[in-house]
């Protein structure tokens, strides 16, 4: 079983750090807004999404607003069904899904590079 609680909150740091490209950037700045409007009033519950975005690499950031998550779903059927219906938009689009497949190139690259995920049949490179 997918935990969806982790996957967001890996799918909404990589979102702060930067490392997913401008169409999962968008969905997952849509996600951002909504947890916004539904912590509205829950301070700590806000506190906690704002400190994740803030410090994306941080692990106890990470896994305070992972369990806050848990927390709204377990008290609040609909919030969770919500946040399903959330990711279920964003996942499809490539911004994080559920084998936390990552492709992350730094630093100075020399030749050719390339990345891949679920190739169905040949590749072929050649000059």
């Amino acid at each position: 079983m997918v935990d969806l609680a982790a996957e967001i909150v890996t799918a909404v740091a990589s979102g702060a750090g930067g490392s997913i490209g401008s169409r999962g950037a968008e969905a997952i700045g849509r996600l951002v807004a909504g947890l916004r409007e539904r912590f509205r009033g829950r301070a700590e519950s806000r506190g906690a999404l704002e400190i994740s975005l803030e410090s994306p690499e941080d692990p106890v950031a990470r896994e305070s607003l992972a369990s806050v998550l848990r927390e709204h779903m377990e008290r609040d059927p609909e919030f969770g069904e919500w946040l399903a219906r959330a990711w279920a938009e964003i996942a499809p689009g490539g911004a994080a899904d559920a084998s936390n497949s990552a492709n992350v190139i730094s630093g100075t690259v020399q030749g050719n590079v390339v990345q891949a995920r679920d190739v169905h049949g040949d590749i072929h490179l050649g000059r």
